[in-house]
């Protein structure tokens, strides 16, 4: 025997001797020889998967249950979703409902419980291949499929059951303060995962395993599953609290021929200009823009139930109320964000084009928020939707005082809208720190030599510009001269200069 074998055997034999030591490398061993960290990808794949049906269930039943106390349902939300560190707001920002209540609701709940069957089927292979339960012995269809199903609700219905319980005895909702409530809510927590997991190992081996042979195992996930719930939570509260959103990473301004819908078109295109700049440069403001979105149109559906007398005009006060909570936000962004814009632009448009006067004006709702919609409430009923909020704000372009929609020529019209994209990258630059990445596409077309020959002055002051035309000869050579040039001909990129 070798002196490699000699070490290897004393130290295996040393490992045997001692209990501590030997469980710990019994189950590495047994880890390595299973595979173990490919069944834990398989089931991870499919439960991240998995994870949305069921938020989306628990959204609807929270819409159905609460329609009437909307802060109670962000709050309950708001708990479950705290688990996800990152994400969990991006998660609720765009979690939608099914829509309809009752049987429809029984039949969307039926399809999203059998499309998360996967990680259940994922789940139920890897138990089975670690506890050694031959194949011969596992269930074949449809049996499979009931253990499936059954696993799904179980492991599904419990991670909901334990974080909408320990968001209401202290978590993340807010809805009970003290240093009690916060010990139920872990002990209330803990129990409930125990059981979770001990019946979900029991169906995952097909109950061909003794209840006794897995309360240990089950009570180690409980157990880590708990801490993973309380540092997820510790690090949502002390590191992540402000990382909701990614808006503002990158800034950019865009330039490109629907653009010029802004001088010409409706309302919605000036808005969203208005709320393109300030998700990138206002903290909070995507946020609160989706849930006036969401509160909007809860508060139109129930409207639309108002109207058919399915529901009492008393209900839409607690909508009214979220409305103009977040209404407050979107204005005071927008209010103050338009008087940057106006100055950065009334300078840039002077500067292409010398005579003309651009002026720029923020239109939005009634001083009173709370008073104009109450007085608009038998009208919107009357209508089914609401027609007093920031989703009806407007941004007035004139040159010289008339509307640029009905007395601006095709040049005018993109001179203005170029001079408004270059006050925006102004304003970003300016909160932001730095000076956004301007993308302008086909910017020089319908403008004359003049315009064209001031708006080059413009580009390259401190920022990158990338811009695209169709052809070089409205570009000055100086400017060709410190541009890096790329011409496209026949599906072929090449470098010019």
């Amino acid at each position: 025997m070798s002196p490699i074998d000699k070490t290897v055997g004393a130290v295996d034999r040393f490992q045997q001797r001692v209990p501590w030591l030997a469980f710990p490398v019994a189950v590495w061993k047994k880890f390595s020889d299973d595979q173990a960290g490919h069944l834990a990808a398989l089931i991870t794949y499919y439960s991240v998967a998995a994870i949305f049906p069921l938020l989306l269930i628990l959204g609807t039943v929270l819409n159905i249950t609460l329609s009437s106390h909307p802060e109670m349902r962000e709050k309950l939300l708001n708990s479950a979703l705290s688990q996800y560190p990152v994400i969990g707001t991006e998660i609720k920002d765009n979690l939608g409902t099914i829509g309809g209540s009752g049987v429809a609701l029984a039949f969307g709940v039926l399809i999203l419980v059998y499309g998360t069957r996967g990680a259940a089927a994922a789940m139920q292979r890897s138990m089975c291949e670690l506890w050694d339960i031959p194949r011969d012995e596992q269930p074949g269809f449809p049996a499979s499929l009931g253990y499936n199903v059954l696993l799904t609700l179980t492991v599904g219905g419990g991670f909901v059951l334990t974080t909408f319980i320990s968001g209401v005895a202290g978590g993340a909702g807010h809805l009970l303060i003290g240093l009690g409530a916060h010990v139920g809510a872990i002990i209330v927590s803990f129990v409930l995962n125990v059981g979770m997991f001990w019946l979900s190992f029991r169906l995952a081996t097909v109950r061909k395993i003794p209840y006794r042979e897995l309360r240990v195992g089950a009570v180690i996930a409980a157990v880590v599953w708990q801490v993973l719930q309380l540092a997820g939570g510790y690090v949502i509260a002390h590191q992540l609290h402000r990382a909701s959103a990614l808006y503002g990473t990158f800034g950019v301004v865009l330039f490109w021929p629907d653009d010029l819908n802004l001088a010409k078109a409706g309302p919605e295109h000036r808005r969203r200009l208005l709320n393109q700049m300030l998700v990138q440069i206002e903290p909070g403001y995507a946020r609160a823009l989706s849930r006036y979105t969401r509160v909007v149109e809860q508060r139109n559906h129930l409207l639309r139930r108002v109207q058919a007398q399915e529901a009492a005009a008393s209900e839409l006060e607690v909508w009214d109320l979220e409305l103009c909570r977040f209404a407050t936000q979107l204005v005071e962004a927008r209010a103050g964000a338009a008087v940057e814009l106006a100055a950065g632009a009334a300078v840039a448009h002077v500067s292409i084009a010398p005579g003309e006067t651009l002026e720029l004006r923020y239109l939005g709702p009634p001083d009173d928020l709370a008073e104009a919609i109450a007085q608009a409430r038998s009208d919107d009923v009357r209508r089914g939707v609401t027609t007093v909020g920031p989703h009806r704000d407007d941004l007035a372009i004139t040159l010289a005082g008339r509307d640029t929609r009905a007395y601006a020529s095709q040049g005018q019209q993109r001179t203005a809208v170029v001079a408004i994209k270059l006050a925006e990258a102004q304003v970003v630059g300016r909160r932001a720190g730095e000076p956004p990445v301007l993308l302008l596409d086909d910017v020089l077309s319908e403008l004359d030599a003049d315009r064209r020959q001031q708006l080059l002055k413009h580009l390259g002051e401190g920022a990158q510009v990338v811009v695209t035309s169709v052809e070089a000869d409205p570009f000055p050579q100086d400017v060709i001269g410190r541009s890096r040039v790329l011409r496209i001909a026949q599906g072929r990129v090449l470098e010019e200069g």
